[in-house]
């Protein structure tokens, strides 16, 4: 049930079978047929505001002598009441873009994070034709909220998957596929303004390479001259080439929305727009991450929801050079080591291995989460992936674990074996050992020791003592033992030889009284000889007894 609105009155509209559709455009549809027998049908009139979640305006009307369809279009007035004559957003990023044209009372939720600056002009346009530009310009999409008057910026290819997930098993009833690869690329020469490349930050060459799905080079040509820089131009032909480097396939599926149907189970199966999910297509044998790119749902009647899915385009790449471009040392050991594990992520994880998909249920007989094996059968297992209501985990000891691989627990923890990171930031870390990559310097937290070593020579602090020392041979060793109050102790300057022994001559101890003050009588062994502290001139001097 909705409301539409005639003047200041607003009738409920008895009509359950409506859907809405859920657009990449941003231009989301309300549709319904009403009898024109409906007492509400007098107020069926183009541009007639409707109320369901969002605010709508009715667009068209195609009625007979029975019912009329009425299709409505998401209520986007405030972004087409100014005009913007001779725009310009003077090379600049999409936020601030957005921001210079953002009506009154509407705020902007950045969720693309681009730094690119591009060149945008327009003879004239409203403050949606500027958003349209941007989502063309900019690679980004773009949801509206009428009712919080927000906006919201993303890049669907940038989502996680979210662990939802489509296969005829669970929850899919009809599916149709297409395929094709006519735009198919896998480099790109791109040229921006006055021809500019990207040659001088590119290790020489003009172009960029993509062979995420296929080795073979096929190669196109792209120029956009509203790029003046290098960088934001070799971003931007990353981008472009990465959607050209795969095959573009969508999946219209008809599928039982279980988030909606039984929200306590499936509250996770979200197919809301943009959102990225798994198909699993076991009549072709695939099993590939997707983004919602158009969402028909029915409120009232979930069961009859579609989902059309388009690939993601993979983003391992651009993963990659992140992490890179914020190690400040390019040939450091830890960019080596950080690397190799980057490498060998990659090699595992596209390496195409294979594996066994089940979806496990409860003693209830409702499925409570789902698997990978590297068999087919739990019993015979070793190598495993478990998804519950409970965390996510690897096991290399077959199904009942340990799962000690690595876990991350629904009470926000995370267990690793080991964790490899570029740089990580937090409020606190809780540590028994702090290493250097060499080994050189240690943080023992545990004990409160820390060690310092250089070639031979090693220092060594703890609670009690500091000790020098060059190979196995201890050269000054400072201890501090208390014998009464706070200020009282002994402090001991020892030197000891290799086979262990103490070398007397070289002993100095004596004791502290008073917080300023060392007694006359306090004695001391130096080279061989008695000596005593000696106040003079507001000094203490060592000298002979």
């Amino acid at each position: 049930m909705f409301k539409v609105y005639h003047g200041d009155q607003a009738s409920a509209v008895n009509v359950d079978d409506y859907y809405i559709r859920e657009l990449s455009s941003g231009l989301d549809e309300l549709i319904f047929e009403i009898p024109i027998t409906d007492e509400n049908y007098q107020y069926m009139l183009e541009e007639a505001p409707i109320v369901e979640e969002q605010k709508y305006v009715i667009k068209s009307i195609d009625a007979d002598d029975e019912k009329a369809k009425v299709k409505c279009q998401i209520d986007i007035d405030e972004w087409q009441i100014n005009m913007y004559v001779g725009f310009t957003n003077n090379s600049d990023t999409v936020y601030n873009t957005i921001q210079q044209v953002l009506p009154g009372g509407w705020s902007l939720i950045d969720k693309a994070y681009l730094n690119t600056k591009m060149t945008i002009e327009m003879d004239a346009g409203t403050a949606f034709d500027v958003l349209n530009s941007c989502a063309s310009s900019y690679g980004i999409k773009f949801r509206l909220d009428n009712v919080a008057r927000t906006v919201t910026i993303l890049i669907p290819e940038n989502n996680p998957p979210i662990g939802a997930f489509v296969t005829r098993e669970l929850n899919m009833t009809e599916l149709n596929y297409k395929g094709k690869s006519t735009n198919f690329a896998t480099r790109m020469y791109a040229y921006g303004k006055d021809g500019m490349t990207f040659e001088s930050i590119n290790n020489g060459k003009p172009y960029v390479d993509n062979n995420t799905y296929s080795d073979k080079i096929v190669s196109v040509y792209w120029k956009d001259e509203r790029y003046t820089d290098p960088e934001s131009l070799l971003e931007a032909a990353n981008l472009n080439l990465a959607k050209m480097a795969v095959p573009e396939r969508s999946y219209s599926c008809s599928v039982v929305d279980l988030a909606k149907t039984n929200p306590e189970l499936y509250s996770f199966q979200d197919f809301s727009l943009f959102n990225v999910v798994t198909l699993i297509d076991t009549v072709k044998n695939m099993r590939v991450n997707h983004v919602v790119a158009e969402y028909r749902r029915y409120p009232h009647y979930p069961e009859e929801n579609i989902v059309t899915l388009s690939t993601v385009t993979p983003r391992l790449q651009d993963s990659v050079k992140s992490i890179q471009a914020q190690i400040e040392k390019p040939n450091s050991q830890f960019r080596q080591i950080m690397q190799a594990a980057v490498n060998t992520a990659t090699e595992i994880i596209t390496g195409n291995l294979g594996g066994h998909y089940i979806v496990t249920n409860g003693a209830d007989g409702h499925p409570n989460g789902w698997a990978i094996l590297d068999t087919d059968s739990i019993e015979t297992c070793q190598k495993v992936w478990r998804f519950t209501a409970g965390g996510l985990g690897h096991s290399s000891n077959g199904w009942n674990g340990p799962y000690e691989d690595v876990a991350i627990t629904m009470d926000g923890q995370i267990n690793a074996s080991m964790i490899t990171v570029g740089i990580l930031s937090a409020n606190l870390i809780q540590s028994g050992i702090l290493q250097s990559l060499d080994g050189d310097v240690q943080f023992d937290l545990e004990n409160g020791i820390i060690r310092c070593k250089s070639g031979q020579r090693e220092a060594v602090f703890s609670n009690g003592s500091i000790q020098f020392s060059q190979g196995d041979r201890i050269t000054i060793e400072l201890t501090s033992t208390a014998s009464g109050g706070e200020t009282d102790g002994t402090i001991t300057i020892a030197h000891t030889n290799s086979d262990g022994s103490q070398d007397n001559n070289t002993v100095l101890s004596g004791t502290l009284v008073e917080s300023n003050q060392i007694s006359a009588y306090d004695s001391f062994y130096f080279d061989g000889r008695s000596a005593a502290w000696q106040y003079e001139n507001g000094k203490y001097y060592l000298v002979g007894v």
